[in-house]
């Protein structure tokens, strides 16, 4: 199926002219005399940038490759990688393929557990995150729909936080193992698990994005869930979403479609206008 790039204006855009610039590099790990104010002498975690006296609400975080897993800071009941605490753009400059956030599974069977260490969390609006891959993080663990159980990669309040052009995958959680609030535009999911719910999205936004290969310990789970695609291919199942012009493979209960496509859907499957179920219109999908 082809989805359309394009992507309407959404008017979630942080403040131009950042007041500072703050630089990291993982090769910087552990030295001393660092200020964050150069490549040279770049802090060695995003913790460490964000946590500095003087980074304030608009200033912008520069990430230089690298793996991104050492350290981490007790929110929401749960070890994370990165906690954001103001209005911020945290931005990889050599992209996602080079530049990568890192949790860390707890050694219980499913990887959940008071060693996990998720990903992101933000306790703010209008944060953005863009050119990371973020990957196996996890979340205490149970299934109780409280925040200590949501987002084994990303915990959001609110849905003007961005995530952009981002891979998020392995990560997993009682609910919402991806991207749990916020708004995620052209990103790609993957391989996330969600022991109830929301393998790779709950509760969020979601534009030109692709969500594939959800691990679930049943056919009962819904890999994005209680959410709104523009411009997707869902190649798993969805539940009670909103989506337009996007592909789903499979909508389990709920959902409302506008010039969308279902391959399997419920009896109570809404097909709004320009909709249809390929299944029952015998069509085929172009999957290039």
């Amino acid at each position: 199926m082809r989805i359309l790039i394009g992507m309407a204006a959404v008017g979630l855009v942080l403040s131009a002219g950042a007041a500072n610039t703050w630089w990291v590099d993982d090769d910087n790990y552990g030295l001393s005399g660092l200020d964050g104010k150069s490549e040279q002498t770049a802090y060695g975690t995003i913790q460490d940038a964000l946590n500095d006296a003087d980074f304030a609400a608009g200033d912008t975080v520069k990430v230089l490759p690298g793996v991104y897993d050492r350290d981490g800071t007790v929110r929401s009941g749960v070890t994370n990688r990165v906690v954001i605490t103001n209005k911020c753009t945290i931005v990889s400059t050599g992209g996602k393929e080079v530049t990568h956030i890192v949790g860390k599974h707890d050694a219980t069977a499913n990887g959940t557990g008071p060693a996990a260490v998720r990903c992101i969390v933000c306790t703010v609006s209008e944060a953005r995150i863009e050119g990371f891959t973020i990957r196996d993080g996890a979340a205490a663990g149970g299934t109780a729909d409280v925040s200590d159980n949501h987002g084994g990669a990303f915990l959001g309040y609110g849905r003007k936080n961005l995530i952009v052009d981002c891979v998020i995958s392995n990560c997993v959680s009682g609910r919402a193992a991806g991207q749990n609030g916020g708004t995620s535009i052209r990103c790609e999911f993957s391989r996330n698990r969600g022991i109830t719910s929301g393998s790779h999205l709950q509760d969020g936004v979601s534009y030109n994005s692709y969500f594939h290969d959800a691990l679930s310990p049943s056919d009962y789970i819904y890999h994005v869930y209680n959410s709104t695609v523009y411009n997707c291919r869902v190649d798993c199942q969805a539940n009670n979403c909103t989506a337009y012009n996007s592909f789903i493979r499979t909508d389990r209960a709920n959902s409302k479609l506008y010039y969308s496509i279902v391959a399997t859907k419920a009896g109570n499957t809404v097909l709004g206008t320009g909709s249809y179920n390929i299944s029952a219109d015998n069509a085929k999908v172009d999957e290039n």
